[in-house]
């Protein structure tokens, strides 16, 4: 559950508060969980829960379609495609139409 909001706000390197840029973040992340299925004989289709919730902490971010479309991007940049689950701890349907457009996306 590589949530953007639970790394450290320099995670990886970063410059930036890695909440702030979820790509980045998510990039670094799924390079290491690669890097680990490399050297398993049978590695495991990796499916991993994503942040749609907004970022209460400072800075605050709305998680808008766009940052989950920048989550799932670099999930399918790293070639992890066995899919993804979002979490949203309100369970607000709203929430949920207001970033469909990221699920709608075709990612390659």
């Amino acid at each position: 559950m590589p949530y953007p909001d639970h790394f450290n706000a320099h995670e990886y390197g970063i410059s930036e508060v890695v909440w702030t840029v979820p790509y980045k973040v998510l990039k670094e992340w799924g390079e290491t969980v690669v890097s680990k299925q490399e050297v398993i004989p049978t590695p495991a289709v990796v499916r991993t829960w994503i942040q749609t919730y907004n970022v209460t902490k400072t800075p605050t971010v709305i998680y808008d379609a766009d940052k989950l479309s920048d989550q799932i991007q670099a999930l399918y940049d790293n070639g992890l495609k066995g899919g993804y689950m979002t979490w949203n701890s309100g369970s607000n349907i709203n929430k949920y139409k207001e970033v469909s457009y990221a699920f709608r996306k075709v990612y390659q």
